[in-house]
């Protein structure tokens, strides 16, 4: 199994902006359309390669899937258990994270600055 990881030049715990970054300068740089006649079949071969990691990585569940396939082929079923679990929670961090929209965070800090500024206008300045 290839590791889509390596092939991006990120680590596994890269972020999607990150493995985005990775394959957009990565597309850049290998497209067959920019390179000569005699590279262009290399170029092809490493595009496919990088598309296809790009897919894995940039899916969920398919990135689920590649970690815990790695992990079966890389490592004692003792550390394969443990990283599983670990995998498993930070699943549900991810989760979590994907669940709360951007909009709702900006709501929410702007609930926390306008109770700020109202505890400093009622205490400071009027001194009640």
């Amino acid at each position: 199994m290839k590791d889509y990881y390596s092939i991006l030049g990120v680590s596994k715990d890269a972020d999607e902006v990150v493995i985005r970054a990775a394959y957009k300068a990565l597309a850049q740089k290998y497209h067959p359309d920019k390179a000569s006649p005699e590279l262009r079949s290399n170029y092809t071969v490493r595009m496919t390669e990088i598309n296809e990691a790009y897919a894995v990585l940039c899916d969920y569940k398919k990135k689920t899937n590649h970690d815990a396939n790695q992990v079966k082929q890389n490592t004692p079923e003792k550390q394969a258990n443990s990283s599983q679990q670990q995998t498993a929670a930070n699943n549900k961090n991810t989760e979590f994270k994907k669940e709360m929209p951007y909009w709702l965070n900006s709501l929410l800090l702007l609930a926390v600055w306008a109770i700020g500024l109202y505890l400093i206008f009622k205490f400071i300045i009027l001194k009640n």
